[in-house]
């Protein structure tokens, strides 16, 4: 506890800050930061992401967790992932001599929409675009088409001004709203940015606040950041279902 209250400490002197200051954009009291930097209490494990967004810094970070140079860094990961599955398809395509891999990667990273992969209709399938990325998908039951979670986002996601709100939510590290400025940003009814945000609250992918403002509320809408993964899933429908659309199948090799 008291580390964290160390490092929140640094982090805002190290970005010019008073007390005041930070209390004031997360909005509580400065006591609040004072009693957090001196190890009285700590702060409240949703507001950890917050002060991690404002200090541009990973919440791991916040904890004091400094990456060891063992440690793989996301990039390496996400590499070494596309690395391994490439070289299974490749393989099981024949791709396996030192020419015929130079010739199969140089191929997908020429045209970033030429596609490889296999399928399995026991298992599943193991797809991969440069444009879209990877993606590995184990066979579904059979009402993977009919669930009715998955018929209201393909729903929502059918509607221009939801897909703008998404994409805003994809570029920014924290974002708050409320219905009012939501209809601004899309230029549309209350009623209609209402419905947006319900939706993504009901997923759980935005947090809602009642700020109590003496003699009126605001509710404001806030991105759940432990809920990312699914803010990114709807990207992946959205970039699939726009791919499923283009006439053309451009494959360098497909198994299945």
């Amino acid at each position: 506890m008291k580390q964290i209250g160390e490092n929140i400490a640094n982090l805002r002197r190290a970005n010019g800050m008073t007390q005041e200051k930070l209390a004031e954009i997360i909005g509580v009291s400065a006591q609040s930061v004072s009693k957090w930097e001196t190890g009285t209490t700590m702060p409240d494990i949703m507001l950890l992401p917050v002060l991690a967004d404002i200090f541009a810094v990973t919440v791991d970070a916040m904890y004091g967790r400094i990456k060891t140079d063992e440690a793989k860094s996301a990039e390496e990961v996400f590499s070494d992932t596309i690395e391994t599955l490439l070289n299974g398809v490749g393989g099981f395509m024949g791709q396996n001599s030192a020419e015929e891999k130079r010739k199969y990667r140089e191929a997908l990273s020429e045209d970033p929409h030429l596609k490889t992969g296999i399928m399995n209709c026991g298992e599943g399938a193991v797809f991969y675009c440069g444009e879209l990325g990877a993606v590995l998908f184990k066979k579904q039951k059979e009402e993977i088409f009919t669930s009715e979670g998955a018929c209201a986002v393909f729903d929502m996601l059918g509607e221009k001004g939801f897909r703008r709100l998404v994409r805003k939510l994809f570029a920014e590290t924290h974002s708050s709203m409320t219905i009012g400025s939501v209809a601004k940003l899309l230029s549309c009814e209350t009623d209609i940015a209402k419905k947006y945000l319900k939706a993504l609250f009901d997923w759980g992918i935005l947090r809602e606040s009642v700020l109590d403002l003496g003699e009126e509320q605001v509710t404001v809408f806030e991105l759940n950041h432990f809920a990312r993964n699914k803010l990114f899933m709807l990207g992946v429908v959205d970039a699939y279902a726009g791919e499923i659309s283009v006439k053309n199948n451009n494959m360098y090799c497909w198994a299945g």
